[in-house]
């Protein structure tokens, strides 16, 4: 085979394997998640969403607020962080730098 035809081919076949990825919704592994989150027909309308697509999102808002054993950000204290610049100038902190460790993790609460 010719050089441009291999290529043409390769595209052809990686197109046909994304739209085919994307034509299928996420398949619940799991039921047994802690939120009962559910999109309004109002929202779905408003967003012109697929049942497809609806079902997607909530399943994917259930999985991640099942994940939060203590509430997420708002509630959980390991997320309160201190002044995000260094005390002894005004600069702010350089990506990469640590800024929280937790001494202790109750896990009890994790499922």
């Amino acid at each position: 085979m010719h050089q441009p035809i291999r290529g043409l081919t390769a595209l052809l076949a990686t197109v046909i394997c994304t739209a085919a990825a994307q034509s299928q919704t996420t398949e619940l592994q799991c039921a047994g998640f802690n939120s009962t989150f559910t999109l309004t027909p109002t929202q779905i309308e408003a967003a012109n969403l697929s049942a497809g697509a609806a079902a997607d999102i909530e399943n994917t808002i259930r999985y991640d607020s099942s994940q939060l054993a203590f509430g997420g950000p708002e509630q959980d204290n390991f997320y309160t962080l201190p002044a995000l610049t260094p005390t002894h100038n005004s600069t702010a902190l350089k990506p990469g730098v640590l800024l929280k460790v937790q001494d202790y993790t109750n896990t009890s609460e994790y499922t």
